[in-house]
């Protein structure tokens, strides 16, 4: 444990600042990170970041915070937190989280420093849950962003997935060489200005693929399907739309 290196720097819009960042090792598979910012024009910034890792688990941490930044035209604390997570449970298990807020849509302008970040239109936040079985995974995905650029407009925001919803199954071999392989799936669209709803399709698809060292042939019959369940239409466009498509192609 101990003071990392300072830095130093000076912008037109913060003023004079200082960074003293301070190391904590508190086991072999844990340390944090606390990293008081004094800006002249804006006053102090205080952050922090937690790290954990273990045989099954990631875990990432990090906040900041200002109380009554003096360059902001709103009273109050501005600030950010990133969360970062990755699991491994065993048995054909896994999980993902990434979940990122900022308190208001000037805040990265103000305190990003990378381009990266400086740049962003919407913030996303994502979990997903796993599981790979044997022949077939399943995955369940909850998305949403929070945006972060004044000049777009809400009807123009992104949509959301609450949820998506993934079964995939791996190409089924019979001892004759036909080939079986199924994907699936169900995504709801959620949107408060635009139209919105629920989506669900399937893909059967059937091949007989012959190699050979000197070349190969397959096969492939394909189906596509899918059917909508939606809100906040227009009168003359439909709530339930569907298609079938059947495609058969030769490689």
């Amino acid at each position: 444990s101990g003071f990392l290196v300072p830095s130093i720097g000076n912008s037109s819009r913060s003023g004079f600042k200082v960074v003293t960042p301070y190391y904590f090792n508190i086991a072999p598979n844990m340390d944090a990170t606390l990293t008081p910012t004094f800006m002249s024009r804006r006053g102090l910034l205080l952050g922090g970041e937690f790290r954990y890792l273990s045989p099954r688990h990631t875990l990432d941490v990090y906040a900041e915070g200002i109380s009554n930044d003096r360059e902001y035209e709103e009273s109050g604390v501005r600030g950010a937190l990133r969360l970062l997570h990755q699991g491994n449970y065993g048995a054909g298990w896994s999980s993902s989280i990434r979940f990122q807020d900022v308190s208001d849509k000037q805040y990265l302008e103000d305190f990003g420093n990378r381009l990266e970040l400086t740049s962003l239109r919407n913030i996303e936040r994502r979990g997903d849950l796993n599981y790979r079985g044997q022949g077939w995974r399943a995955r369940l995905t909850l998305q949403d962003f929070q945006n972060v650029d004044i000049s777009i407009p809400p009807e123009n925001y992104p949509y959301s997935r609450l949820p998506q919803l993934e079964l995939d199954l791996n190409p089924w071999r019979s001892g004759a060489g036909l080939e079986l392989g199924l994907r699936t799936q169900y995504n709801y669209f959620d949107h408060d200005r635009k139209v919105h709803g629920g989506r669900a399709s399937i893909q059967p698809q059937v091949s007989w693929p012959i190699r050979r060292t000197y070349g190969h042939l397959i096969p492939r019959l394909n189906f596509w399907g899918a059917a909508y369940d939606l809100q906040n239409t227009q009168a003359d466009n439909p709530s339930d739309p569907a298609y079938a498509i059947p495609s058969f192609n030769l490689d």
